[in-house]
């Protein structure tokens, strides 16, 4: 299965991401399993909730470097959260919004590991929105064997019919 490809315009700071969208994510690929931690609500603002699942997801254009992203039901916005560029929320780079970079890290008694993942999103030509989480790695096993590795997750958001989207 192939998508479209990113309507990149190198001539635009900040691509033009707003519109209306489901907030379920399909993937690239099958065997990638989606969980409401890969919704759309949940990969722009950093909060979960099941309960958002099922709903659609408007973005607003960026107006003075914010993003206001509400949560729909019907026409009615159930919660909005505003992403502010000087307070890192996101940044601008090669045609993407790439969000806030999320770092987990733990120790065990067998050894420990520190992972960033860093989401750039992007309108593609047919109106959908591509994201890619991009993961890497770094860790200890038994305090003395090193281990590295990244890993790319594809997502795509698909425009709502109701609200069409340039």
């Amino acid at each position: 299965k192939l998508w479209p490809v990113a309507n990149y315009d190198e001539t635009m700071i900040c691509p033009d991401i707003s519109g209306v969208y489901n907030n379920i994510a399909e993937y690239l690929r099958k065997s990638d399993r989606g969980e409401p931690e890969d919704n759309l609500w949940y990969r722009l603002t950093g909060i979960k909730g099941k309960d958002y699942h099922d709903k659609k997801i408007k973005i607003h254009p960026i107006i003075e470097n914010q993003i206001v992203v509400d949560i729909l039901v019907g026409e009615t916005v159930i919660r909005s959260k505003i992403l502010a560029q000087k307070a890192g929320d996101f940044d601008c780079n090669g045609g993407r919004i790439w969000l806030r970079k999320r770092i987990y890290s733990a120790i065990e008694g067998t050894g420990g590991y520190r992972n960033e993942a860093k989401i750039g999103i992007e309108r593609a030509n047919d109106g959908s929105l591509i994201g890619e989480d991009h993961l890497t790695g770094i860790g200890a096993l038994l305090w003395v064997i090193p281990v590295l590795g990244t890993q790319s997750t594809w997502f795509r958001w698909m425009p709502d019919a109701k609200y069409p989207t340039r």
